[in-house]
């Protein structure tokens, strides 16, 4: 089972982001582009565990992923391409996955392909911007991180309800597991402007 070596630095600019970006050599994959995922919950009880299905656009993946711990490689991932968002979902319910979540996203791909680092802008409904810096190794991330202005004590570790947690006065699990749809059209009111925190 593989690690994902991330940090994530929220709250920023995109327009800024792009620049230092291209300012440091890096790439363009893609530009942003809505994504559609779900989430299940496994057969058996495991609270840190999940499945996601999720439309990329050009690619449609399934993925095993287990949050160990809030840290660098905290999340094993295992992920395989499938060929069809609807019939992967329609497979998982019948074999008795449930479906907790639709949730919406957007993202922005940037790399530097020989380094290999991937640098993903996302946005989440509800929240600011933020990046996600991936590579195979700790010292690369660190070293993005610091070359794009990052201070390394701002570095956020684990999946997309932790931020929810830390800009909302709501629990994490709320978005794991009590919001069965995200999207930009039709925010929760759980994410109220009256619910961010001060």
């Amino acid at each position: 089972m593989g690690k994902e070596i991330e940090a994530k630095f929220i709250n920023i600019s995109k327009e800024v982001m792009v620049k230092k970006l291209e300012e440091i050599g890096a790439v363009k994959v893609y530009d942003e582009r809505l994504l559609t995922r779900c989430a299940y919950n496994l057969p058996i009880h495991d609270k840190d565990a999940w499945v996601r299905v999720r439309d990329e656009v050009d690619k449609v993946t399934m993925s095993y992923k287990k949050e160990s711990a809030q840290s660098l490689d905290g999340v094993e991932e295992i992920e395989i391409v499938v060929d069809s968002f609807e019939k992967t979902r329609e497979f998982l319910k019948s074999v008795g996955m449930f479906e907790k979540a639709y949730q919406e996203t957007k993202r922005m791909r940037y790399e530097i392909k020989e380094k290999g680092v991937v640098f993903d802008i996302d946005t989440w409904p509800g929240l600011e911007p933020w990046i996600e810096i991936e590579a195979d190794n700790e010292e690369i991330v660190k070293e993005y991180a610091l070359k794009l202005g990052f201070d390394w004590k701002d570095a956020m570790f684990g999946s997309a309800p932790l931020v929810y947690e830390k800009m909302y006065n709501i629990p994490s699990d709320f978005i794991k597991s009590k919001c069965p749809i995200l999207s930009f059209d039709d925010l929760p009111l759980e994410l109220s402007e009256q619910n961010k925190r001060k």
